[in-house]
């Protein structure tokens, strides 16, 4: 049986030994039915692992005693932050979770025009916290050692105000002329981290957007004649990226 590989909060950690929440005990117990003396690999998404043996099992508590702590070597994230236009509730967690298993630094959900979906400061935090718990699960899958943050959701020109960091800017758009491989010319030998790649939502983004984007130093690129669904192009995008990077 593989040995199960489960993300904690580092609060959870003391004295060697880690108490698992309410949820892993659930997924434990009930849905893997780990018994005591069994194998379990926690990470606190932040490329530490705990190597771990079940120490106690009570009605309501599992208990996992440290067994080694390990870093888990040279840092995986791919130094590319994701910036997605909001998605419909299945498409952005699906986007999300393949973000999350390539190895994405950070994700930035937008507000743009054509988002179908509109959040509100009541529904900010708990789709936060369902994207994070997502994002989380797929590096546990992924055997990924680092989770991606997720911010709160940003407009298009937040955004640009916010990029100037990044060296190299591309933005996905299907009235693009230019391919991927074109705009990263030149950016392979100069290795120019961090990577920021926008993507629109359902409709793609407009293009005053594009041009706000595009005078904040955003060079726009395009799949070629095709066009893709928003989350397809999320993975897409990301896997050419890197291995025009030689990323892998």
């Amino acid at each position: 049986m593989t040995i199960p590989r489960i993300f904690t909060s580092e609060d959870r950690i003391k004295d060697g030994r880690i108490s698992v929440s309410e949820e892993v005990y659930h997924k434990l117990t009930r849905v893997l039915r780990i018994i005591p003396g069994a194998k379990v690999i926690f990470f606190n998404g932040k490329g530490t692992e705990y190597e771990t043996r079940v120490e106690k099992i009570s009605k309501k508590e599992c208990i996992c005693a440290v067994i080694e702590e390990r870093r888990t070597g040279v840092n995986d994230e791919t130094k590319i932050t994701l910036a997605l236009g909001i998605l419909k509730k299945e498409k952005m967690e699906t986007a999300i979770e393949k973000a999350a298993e390539l190895g994405v630094t950070a994700i930035l959900p937008l507000m743009t025009k054509r988002s179908q979906v509109k959040l509100t400061e009541a529904t900010i935090k708990g789709k936060i916290d369902r994207w994070s718990k997502i994002a989380a699960q797929a590096c546990a899958l992924s055997r990924r050692a680092f989770i991606p943050s997720i911010s709160t959701p940003l407009t298009i020109k937040e955004l640009a105000h916010s990029s100037s960091h990044y060296p190299t800017k591309i933005v996905f758009w299907e009235e693009a002329h230019e391919s991927l491989r074109d705009v990263l010319k030149g950016i392979h030998e100069q290795r120019s981290f961090p990577v920021i790649v926008v993507i629109g939502p359902e409709g793609g983004l407009c293009a005053d957007e594009i041009e706000i984007l595009r005078d904040s130093g955003f060079n726009t690129a395009t799949f070629g004649k095709y066009i893709l669904s928003a989350e397809t192009a999320v993975f897409t995008a990301i896997s050419l990226i890197q291995y025009e990077l030689d990323m892998f």
